[in-house]
């Protein structure tokens, strides 16, 4: 869904309704407590800040009404797997 309104692979969130979000929970939070509402993010994109309001669906999530807008954090996959161990039973 956020594709649909804007939001790209590697976009950094700058701040969400004029609030900073410097970690990933703060992200999820402030969309999670915004069900169903328009939001303004910020976003950083190639060095240029980019305004884009999206809206939140409402879903449930552990038993109660959450805001989602289908996104996740960016993962460093050389980063997990140079840090993965692997255990093997065969002696």
């Amino acid at each position: 869904m956020a594709e649909k309104y804007g939001i790209l692979q590697n976009d950094q969130i700058i701040s969400i309704n004029d609030k900073e979000t410097l970690t990933w929970e703060d992200v999820i939070n402030s969309i999670a407590n915004n069900k169903n509402n328009n939001m303004v993010f910020l976003i950083l994109r190639n060095g240029e800040n980019i305004s884009l309001n999206i809206p939140t669906q409402s879903i449930m999530e552990n038993n109660q009404m959450v805001g989602k807008i289908g996104i996740g954090p960016m993962i460093d996959q050389d980063f997990v797997d140079k840090n993965t161990i692997y255990i093997n039973h065969d002696f």
